[in-house]
């Protein structure tokens, strides 16, 4: 068996120990070694990343990507033709102007949706790994080297969840790394394949339809052996945590549901991977991909088609976490390794940019908005570039974040929306700035 087929296998076996400790109603970490830790500290979300080594378009039809007056620097960037008249959008308590897709996601998305302006410093796509290590701002968790967003994360909140994987799950992507290790990646249909029997509608043997009866058999064998091998308070801690059969039923019918939904590997099956994930605790960090345009050199048909496929995605997401009860539970986020030219090139596609990218942050605890902005004239290449931030308004006016530190208050705000303590934040990544006003 080779390490790429050791690994998926090691993750299906991983899986199952996380629906299990669903079940009973107790994170993983208490099922595996007795831990009463997760639960009771609280504040730590389940991330889904989106990380994109091609390089989206979000820097030119998102939100503040059209111009508000004539002296706007966003005049000087070029939409396509069908969406050469934006539409006004609400981000929290802030207007702005997008493309008309925009207008189509959920307004509670929007007023949890953070638009981060930033430099990323690089024009070419295998820095990814680069981007997401801060240029080597991001340090380790012995606060030493570098490390990748998604892994920093997942060593900040996992102890906190409890989850099966110490270690990002990768829905979509071959760029990540955990302590320099890479990752190895699962796309969902293979994912359900290996746990999801559509003949039966079972997961691991068990029917969506008997969960119930799972759930009083995982439980009986765990209050046995905590009865003859646990402590008072391991006892106390199931008693307050596990969960009634009319629950655990109803789990594991909304995970099923998520997994049967599941046909191909879209933007939209990801996402329905990811929030499964979180449901059973299974991972800290869900990595996917949101195509909003991606390598379009030659064809601006890709910009459009992927926009809507992602903001189509995007609104499915928020149905699914409202339905599932994990709104309050997941944090989402977007990085790019760079943005793209102002420019389409008459129409024909648009070239790499590093000077002005545009990062997602969403979650419950997150007020929507525009975060720094742009500056400059002209449409030729490096006339517009992202702004410094003012770290208590998020505006780019006064700002005490120069232009050039934005990726890094970018990914340490990233890390706040987690639910990491600032403590942890400064010893990370000790040169960034925490941009305050996503919180207040």
């Amino acid at each position: 068996m080779d390490r790429r087929a050791f690994l998926r296998r090691s993750m299906t076996s991983a899986l199952a120990v996380s629906v299990r400790a669903s079940l009973i109603g107790v994170p993983a970490s208490f099922l595996v070694n007795r831990s009463t830790y997760a639960q009771e500290s609280g504040g730590a979300k389940y991330t889904i990343f989106s990380g994109s080594s091609a390089g989206e378009t979000l820097n030119c039809n998102g939100p503040g990507s059209y111009a508000t007056n004539s002296s706007d620097p966003a005049s000087y960037i070029e939409h396509t033709g069908i969406w050469d008249s934006p539409v006004t959008v609400t981000l929290g308590e802030q207007q702005t102007l997008a493309a008309p897709p925009y207008a189509d996601l959920p307004q509670g998305l929007l007023d949890t949706l953070s638009c981060f302006n930033y430099r990323s410093h690089t024009n070419a796509h295998s820095e990814l790994p680069n981007v997401m290590q801060l240029h080597g701002a991001l340090k380790n968790d012995r606060g030493e080297g570098r490390e990748e967003l998604p892994s920093a994360i997942a060593q900040e909140t996992r102890a906190q969840l409890g989850t099966t994987l110490q270690t990002p799950f990768v829905i979509k992507g071959n760029e990540y790394s955990y302590e320099g290790s890479p990752l190895v990646s699962m796309k969902p249909t293979i994912f359900k394949e290996a746990i999801f029997d559509d003949s039966t509608e079972s997961i691991f043997g068990i029917s969506l339809e008997e969960f119930d009866l799972a759930h009083d058999f995982f439980i009986d064998r765990l209050y046995g052996d905590l009865k003859n091998n646990g402590t008072p308070a391991q006892r106390s801690y199931l008693d307050n945590y596990a969960l009634s059969r009319a629950e655990a039923q109803s789990l594991g019918s909304r995970f099923g549901t998520l997994l049967d939904a599941i046909d191909d590997d879209s933007t939209e099956s990801q996402l329905r991977l990811a929030v499964a994930s979180c449901m059973v605790g299974f991972a800290p960090v869900n990595v996917i991909m949101l195509p909003f345009g991606r390598d379009n050199h030659g064809d601006m048909q890709i910009e459009i088609d992927e926009t809507l496929d992602s903001i189509a995605a995007l609104s499915t997401y928020w149905d699914l976490i409202n339905e599932t009860g994990m709104a309050d539970k997941i944090m989402l986020t977007h990085c790019d390794v760079f943005g793209r030219t102002v420019s389409h090139n008459g129409m024909r596609g648009r070239d790499h940019y590093g000077l002005h990218t545009v990062g997602l942050i969403q979650g419950s605890d997150v007020k929507g908005g525009i975060i720094g902005g742009i500056e400059g004239s002209g449409s030729g290449f490096g006339n517009i570039r992202a702004t410094g931030i003012n770290s208590n308004t998020g505006s780019k006016s006064n700002p005490d974040i120069g232009e050039d530190d934005a990726l890094l208050a970018f990914g340490k705000t990233m890390m706040a929306a987690a639910g990491i303590a600032e403590q942890r934040l400064d010893f990370r990544i000790p040169d960034g700035k925490l941009v305050r006003s996503l919180f207040s």
